[in-house]
């Protein structure tokens, strides 16, 4: 069994969710069974929403014991924080195969690392990770549709329509910062703004009246994944802050100029922006320490100079492929098949001490299946 582990901390926007869904289907696919834990009500009902059906709902404490008592061949970590020591010796001493996502400083003590954005990866002990580099984003498949999509059609843009969509804490400050700064420069005001945040339906909608002066000004609250790509394929540039966004941006080719919530997340998107996704925007700073300045003269040189958004483009032409689930789940699935070999089949007297195991485990609970399911694939 395949046990995901997603805690998203305190973030409202369900990235780590959705990517965790995205594989997990992928694995299903293969004929490999999958389950969740999470500590977070909203992520709960996120992956039930996405289809899961194997979720269970933990304190945050507990997410690493819960988990090793659960006894998976193999423990996905997508968590806020990385996995200590003791916590990768606690699901290693269970027989548990240890990936995590995101581990960037080299401090990481799990076997194996998911993580698009760096070329080159080393554990804490010198290990190289197999699992690095651009070809292991996971995204869903809806924003490479975009793509397909602009690619194929017929449509014309009649003007560099823009994308806008902060998540997390600071969304609605980032959003009325930011229209605050596109109402002053006039090109703007005739421009198709396509906006989407975390804040809920009626506050969106209170942000869209505060700036009534824009003519095409839309807000979205709450969207999912099939409406961002939807709003991305009919964009040619977006204003994001860094995280899965940032990957979707860059699989849908939308360039980007950046305004970020953190100081960490605009380190780490200058360094993107230097490294795999080289030319394909910008970045100018972390809530209040952002060059707006430098925003407001990058923008407006953009909107009266088209072609330099085409060569962003072209920059982003096929750096996120779509196909990183697709890789990952068969390095998990080659992993099982040799364990299988190794371990060979269990006899019956080890098949009753693992269910015996797995009674002293969580109980885990099978979600209600919803009216509407998001899929977890498109």
């Amino acid at each position: 069994m395949i046990l995901f582990v997603v805690d998203e901390g305190k973030e409202r926007y369900h990235g780590r969710a959705v990517r965790a869904s995205i594989l997990a289907h992928t694995c299903l696919m293969q004929g490999l069974e999958v389950s969740f834990v999470c500590a977070n009500q909203d992520v709960y009902d996120c992956l039930i929403r996405g289809g899961s059906s194997r979720v269970h709902l933990t304190d945050e404490s507990r997410l690493v014991t819960d988990s090793a008592l659960a006894r998976p061949s193999l423990l996905v970590w997508d968590g806020d924080r990385p996995l200590t020591r003791d916590e990768v010796m606690l699901l290693h001493q269970h027989d548990a195969l240890v990936i995590e996502f995101d581990a960037s400083d080299g401090k990481s003590y799990a076997d194996e690392v998911v993580n698009g954005f760096e070329p080159t990866l080393r554990n804490a002990l010198g290990h190289q990770y197999r699992l690095a580099g651009p070809g292991y984003f996971v995204v869903d498949k809806c924003f490479i549709n975009a793509k397909e999509w602009r690619r194929a059609s017929s449509f014309v843009h009649n003007g560099p329509d823009l994308f806008i969509c902060f998540h997390g804490t600071e969304s609605d400050e980032l959003l009325q910062s930011t229209l605050e700064i596109l109402a002053e420069i006039p090109a703007c005001r005739s421009v198709q703004i396509r906006a989407m945040t975390g804040v809920d339906g009626k506050r969106g909608r209170a942000i869209q009246r505060n700036f009534s002066s824009f003519k095409n000004l839309q807000v979205y609250a709450e969207a999912n994944a099939a409406l961002a790509a939807q709003l991305m394929r009919f964009s040619r540039l977006g204003i994001i802050s860094f995280g899965s966004t940032l990957v979707e941006a860059i699989a849908a080719e939308l360039p980007v100029l950046l305004i970020n919530s953190t100081e960490a997340d605009e380190e780490r998107a200058a360094e993107v922006l230097k490294g795999v996704f080289a030319g394909v925007g910008k970045t100018f700073g972390y809530s209040s320490q952002i060059d707006w300045d430098a925003f407001r003269r990058e923008l407006a040189c953009l909107l009266e100079r088209p072609r330099e958004i085409e060569r962003m483009q072209i920059a982003a032409h096929r750096l996120v492929d779509g196909q990183g689930a697709q890789r990952i789940a068969r390095y998990i699935h080659t992993y099982l098949e040799n364990r299988s070999r190794r371990h060979g089949s269990l006899s019956l007297q080890d098949a009753s001490l693992q269910d015996a195991a797995l009674s002293l485990s969580p109980s885990w609970v099978r979600g209600k299946e919803p009216q509407n399911i998001i899929p977890l694939s498109r």
